[in-house]
Order: structure tokens, then sequence, then C-alpha cells
């Protein structure tokens, strides 16, 4: 038997638990009006109400929740969309240059054309790698599999065991602001110098750079390097540009996982490192510019890091910082999420680049702890896997944005990778094709700032409906225990007989 609606009961506990009399009436005028009663059955009636109050406290509760979620994930489409939005920007600067400088020659707008080449490849791989607890934000697609067997003959001697090559995959995420013009010139020497270090050692090395300020560069490698040259080609382009004050690092560093977290090689041993002369500045909305090395305190700053700690052990990867001002690196921020992640170290290092020998020495021996656990050793046969992705255009996501079924809510999105945004259609080889792909690109820019409204408006819309439901779910637990209390101590039977009988 129910006795009232969700609203006015929630109401009438409410106003009950100030224990006034007239609060006590207001929950009696809730129930007028109701079916009737008999004496014997108020105290399950109380029950009944105190039931009702708990479930409906929940199912706001978990209505919050489920919107939080929800925003989160609208949120990561943005951060995708924005992600692509750079890139398609970054070409269309290109294909101006290659339209306008009459100076270009064919040969130099093809070199331009790679690069171009490079973002569409990038935009698609976000589309393609953006999600949130696996759920994919940008794109829906169908991958399948095929499995070719292979038959590999390994003789091994008795009580002996053949090795492969070792790997090691290195990310550099370094700081580019403007305090760190002195000793970019030393990073650029030393990552030739620990490439090279790493090769004499014998391993198969890959490296990939990436640079940050207030957070990471649109313009890092779009994959690991396995050749000194093309790092080395890397790194001098990425570190073109020295400018700006402020390092948010983990933030970066939470970025680096998300485009290169699926890039390491699974089978190598993979280490992140980070450079920089300046603390963290990803809790300045709190601190301002005040940081110190201390750590930051509070519930919401140790979230933070963990997260980039999780981030790191998702994608297997060790992490190094190393504090090119001796004086004020690392912050303890960082060692933090290096003490967390179980993997790494932190170094204070002078500007001369000592620091290269000290952190390639610690690396080697990350390489030998795991080629004595195994990890590079081989005994058995194997499969290649070759997998491919059908895209599914646009597709329904449902939101669950309150307690009942009447309040799904249901969007339609359309995926975004190069090739539905038109950018894979930009070509800069040649004057005219440039002249061309302004147009294109400027379409691009329109289908993904079409698709980024859309985001900010159900953005806007589920953070109004998260209010809404926060101001619901105010019931504490308190009056459900009070409604007995009500009806036991206040209202005695003949009182009610009067109202319902």
């Amino acid at each position: 038997m129910r006795i009232m609606g969700g609203n006015s009961f929630l109401l009438a506990a409410q106003s009950a638990a100030t224990g006034t009399n007239d609060s006590k009436n207001i929950l009696i005028k809730a129930f007028s009006g109701q079916s009737s009663l008999k004496s014997a059955n108020l105290q399950q009636a109380a029950r009944m109400l105190a039931e009702e109050i708990a479930a409906a406290r929940t199912g706001y509760e978990m209505s919050g929740e489920n919107t939080d979620l929800s925003l989160i994930w609208q949120r990561a489409r943005d951060w995708g969309l924005d992600e692509q939005s750079k890139m398609a920007t970054h070409a269309r600067n290109i294909a101006v240059r290659a339209s306008n400088e009459a100076t270009l020659t064919d040969s130099q707008r093809k070199i331009m054309n790679k690069e171009i080449s490079a973002m569409q490849a990038e935009t698609t791989r976000i589309g393609l790698t953006n999600n949130i607890h696996g759920s994919h934000t940008l794109a829906r697609f169908e991958e399948t599999q095929e499995i070719e067997e292979i038959e590999q003959v390994v003789e091994v001697e008795e009580n002996t065991i053949t090795e492969i090559k070792p790997r090691i995959d290195v990310l550099w995420v370094v700081d580019r602001s403007g305090s760190m013009s002195d000793d970019i010139a030393h990073i650029k020497e030393d990552a030739q110098k620990m490439f090279q270090a790493l090769e004499d050692k014998g391993y198969d090395v890959r490296m990939a750079i990436e640079s940050f300020e207030m957070s990471l560069d649109s313009n890092g490698s779009t994959d690991f390097r396995s050749d000194a040259a093309s790092f080395q080609a890397d790194v001098d382009k990425v570190l073109g540009n020295i400018a700006g004050a402020i390092e948010k690092g983990l933030e970066s560093i939470n970025q680096a996982m998300f485009r290169f977290g699926d890039k390491f090689d699974p089978n190598a041993t993979k280490v992140t490192v980070l450079l920089s002369d300046e603390y963290s500045d990803d809790f300045i909305a709190t601190v301002g510019l005040a940081k110190t090395s201390q750590i930051q305190q509070g519930a919401e700053a140790e979230q933070f890091r963990q997260s980039v700690a999780d981030a790191l052990a998702s994608a297997g990867s060790e992490l190094y910082v190393v504090g090119i001002n001796e004086n004020a690196m690392p912050d303890k921020d960082y060692t933090d999420v290096i003490d967390k992640v179980g993997k790494g170290a932190a170094f204070n290092m002078d500007k001369q680049g000592a620091w290269v020998d000290k952190v390639t020495d610690n690396f080697i021996a990350s390489v030998e702890k795991d080629i004595q656990e195994g990890k590079f050793q081989i005994v058995t046969t194997g499969n290649i896997i070759s997998s491919s992705r059908e895209l599914l255009g646009d597709w329904d996501m449902y939101f669950q944005a309150g307690p009942d079924t009447k309040d799904l809510i249901v969007e339609r999105f359309k995926t975004n990778t190069a090739e539905t945004s038109g950018l894979s259609k930009a070509d800069a080889s040649s004057a005219e094709k440039a002249r061309d792909s302004i147009d294109i690109i400027d379409n691009a820019l329109g289908f993904l700032n079409s698709n980024r409204i859309q985001v900010g408006v159900l953005k806007n819309n589920f953070t109004a409906i998260n209010n809404n439901i926060a101001s619901k779910s105010f019931i504490p637990q308190k009056p459900i225990a009070l409604l007995t209390s009500v009806f036991n101590s206040y209202m005695d039977a003949s009182y009610w007989e009067t109202i319902w009988l």
C-alpha cells in the first residue's frame, strides 16, 4: 500500500524533523486525503513511509552519481574535440603558408604536406582512442581480428634459454616554459647522448618526446622513433618554441599517458622522464604561483596525484623526474606520484647535462631486472594477430539523469575522425591544392565546432540537472528514524481516526 509520492513525503519528513507542533501538523496534512487506515495499522504505515523515504533518498543519490559520470564523459568528449581542433588549426596554418608563398618549391610543399598528414593521422587516432572507463567518446566502431598461426622453431641447447634483444621505450615530457631557455640546448644534446648510450648496451631503443606548459602541446612525436636521427628531429621541432610561465607537469603526464599509453611496446621496459626547472603549477587555482616544493594537501590533490599514478601504472611505465634547477626540484607532488607507481626516481641535477648518466644507469638497471625476470625470453611459438576497425557512423548515447525511467536522456552524437570531419581531404603538395585545402579545413573546423557546441549545451543541462538532484537528496537519515516517533508518541490512534475514519 503506497501512502504518498516521493516529493511530498520527503518535504513532510524534513518538516517533521524540526520537532515542532507546526511541522508535525505539516506531516499530518500530507497524509490527509489518503485511503483510510485503522489505528492498528499506523505503526505499519510508519514503517512503510520510512522505507519509501529511504528508497527515494537512495534514488536521488544514485542519480547524482549517474550525472557526475555523464559529465565526466562529456568533458572527455569536449577535450578530444578540442585536441582535434588544434590539429585542424595547425593544418590550416600550413595550408595558408603553402598556398601563399611563391618562393616555395614543390619538394618543400611535399615536406609541409607530410606534416598535414601527421595532423590527419593524429586526429583519427584521438577519435578512435579517446575514452572514459572503456566508453569511447568520439567514435563507435566494430573491431575484428584475424589470427594467423605461425610456426617458429627455436633450437635451445640443454639447460639454456634463447633470449631476444631487450627493448626500452622512453617517453620524454619536457617543460618548454620561458625559464627553460638556458637549458634547451643542453637537453637537445642530452637526447642524442641517451639514445646512443642505450644502443651501446645492445638494447632495441625507441624514444618519443612531448613538451608542455599550461598543458601538453600538440606538436610532439606522433609515435616512438626507433632511430636516433628521427628522434633528434622530433626533439629539435618540439623544443623550438620556448615560452610561457605556467608548468602543469602532473596534468601533462596524464595527457601524455592518454596519447602514448597504448603505443608503448608491451614487451619493452617502459619509462617516462619529466624535465622541469620549476615546481608543479597543477594547483595554481588553489595556491596561485606561491607553490613550494612541499606536497599539496587535501583530498582533491591526493585524488589527482593518484589518478596520474594510475595512468602511469595502466601504461606500465616507470616515472623519472629530473629537476634541472638543483635548488628547486623535484617537487614533492612529483615524488609522491613516483612512490604511488612504485617504480622510478627523482633527481636534482645541474644545468650541464650531468643528469643523463644517472638516469641512463637507472634505465639500464630496470632493463637488467626485466631480463632476470625473463621478460625478454622466448621458448615458444605464437600467432600473428591483425585487427581492423569499421566506423559505425552516428550513434545514440543514453544518459540516466534521474531516479525514474522518464528521466532517460538520449543524445545522438557524430563520429569524429579526420575522415568524418573532412580533414583527410586536405593536401598541401602543390599551391593549388593548398588553396583548396583552406576551405576544406574551414569546413572541418566548423564540423568540430558544431560538435563542441552540442557538448557545451549538454554539459550545461547536466550541471543544472545535477544541482536539482542535489537539492532533492537533502533528507538526512535522522528524519527516517523520527517518523516512527511522530506516529507513536505525538499522535495517538484516536487522533488519526478523527482524520481518516
